[in-house]
């Protein structure tokens, strides 16, 4: 009489797993599917003129790191963004860093 009862039980558990596992699928399945929203990669960055968050936009650079490379301008070369940024991180950002000569940057306040 045991086993037959512990094999009902069993079945049961079984049977709930299958529940849990089907209802699981279909959550999924009635998921939106769409297009994950991320912010694209602008072609050139130009570090001494782009706003704070269009600096963040760049791959590795945050608030606190656009933040350095806002209060050290004007920069006169990009090898002064690697040294701020360290070789690392500058080389993940280079191909979309653009550099404004500094004469023909505004002064700060004047825009």
């Amino acid at each position: 009489m045991r086993a037959a009862y512990f094999r009902g039980e069993v079945l049961a558990g079984a049977a709930l797993v299958t529940l849990g596992l089907v209802g699981l699928g279909l959550y999924a399945w009635r998921r939106p599917l769409g297009p994950v929203a991320i912010e694209a990669v602008p072609a050139q960055v130009d570090v001494n003129i782009a706003s704070r968050h269009a600096l963040t936009v760049l791959p590795g650079v945050g608030p606190a790191t656009a933040d350095r490379i806002v209060a050290g301008r004007p920069y006169r070369s990009l090898d002064e963004v690697r040294a701020l940024l360290g070789e690392a991180l500058f080389a993940r950002v280079e191909a979309h860093l653009a550099l404004t000569p500094v004469d023909d940057v505004a002064p700060v306040g004047s825009r």
